[in-house]
C-alpha cells in the first residue's frame, strides 16, 4: 500500500511530527464513505493520502443484531512523525 501514503516526504512541511483526525461513516452493511479529515494535518498531500487510503479498504463487517444503528461514525486520531 506504499502507492496510498508518501510516507518518504517530509510530514506537514518540515514539521517532525503532524496529527490530525481523520473520519468515516460505516453503514450497518460495513460500506465506508464520507471519509474526511475533521482535523488537517497541515500537509495536504498527506491528509489527501490519508482519506484516499481509508476509501480504498474493503468494507468492514456487517452491524451485529445488537447494534441498533444504522450508521456509525469513526474519528481515527492520526500522528505523523517523520
Amino acid at each position: 500500500m506504499s502507492h496510498l501514503f508518501h510516507s518518504k516526504r517530509a510530514v506537514g512541511a518540515g514539521k517532525a511530527e503532524s496529527r490530525g483526525i481523520l473520519s468515516a461513516v460505516i453503514a450497518s452493511d460495513g460500506t465506508v464513505s464520507e471519509v474526511r479529515m475533521e482535523s488537517a494535518t497541515g500537509s495536504a498531500p498527506d491528509d489527501t493520502s490519508l482519506i484516499r487510503a481509508m476509501s480504498a479498504l474493503p468494507n468492514m463487517p456487517p452491524f451485529t443484531p445488537d447494534m441498533q444503528s444504522q450508521r456509525i461514525t469513526v474519528r481515527l486520531p492520526i500522528k505523523l512523525s517523520q
